[in-house]
């Protein structure tokens, strides 16, 4: 069982992209023609399905087995314009998404406390004011 059918069987309603940057790698590691990589490009970053088919019409062109190969991996995990529109992430590539991961955890590491920075702040005004605070019976 692949990752994308694993993704399929217990995350039914998720959407599983696959990262642009291993698709082109792979491709490339397959058929080396480095002429493809501003097609791939194209292809991965097309908005509409006009504009898909006219790249990957280039591509069959250029390279049919490239393209044939392509075409066995379904575009709403590499394409734009079959993504999940309810998906929030903009980006073709997962290295934009483990670099925000991995600098937050870099972050995370500094503290110092329990609680991060802010809250601790927040934590320690108020502990503050509550010194001044008169409980009153009703």
């Amino acid at each position: 069982m692949g990752l994308v059918q694993a993704v399929s069987d217990l995350l039914p309603n998720c959407s599983h992209r696959r990262c642009c940057q291993h698709v082109w790698k792979n491709m490339l590691g397959k058929f080396s023609d480095n002429g493809l990589r501003d097609l791939f490009w194209e292809a991965a970053k097309a908005t509409t399905v006009a504009k898909f088919t006219q790249v990957m019409m280039t591509i069959r062109a250029r390279n049919r087995a490239a393209a044939e190969w392509l075409e066995l991996i379904d575009p709403k995990h590499w394409s734009f314009h079959a993504m999940d529109p309810n998906t929030k992430m903009e980006h073709i590539t997962s290295n934009f998404v483990m670099d925000l991961i991995y600098t937050r955890k870099v972050i995370c590491e500094r503290w110092t406390k329990t609680l991060p920075p802010r809250v601790f702040l927040k934590v320690q005004k108020l502990e503050k004011l509550s010194r001044h605070a008169v409980v009153r019976h009703s």
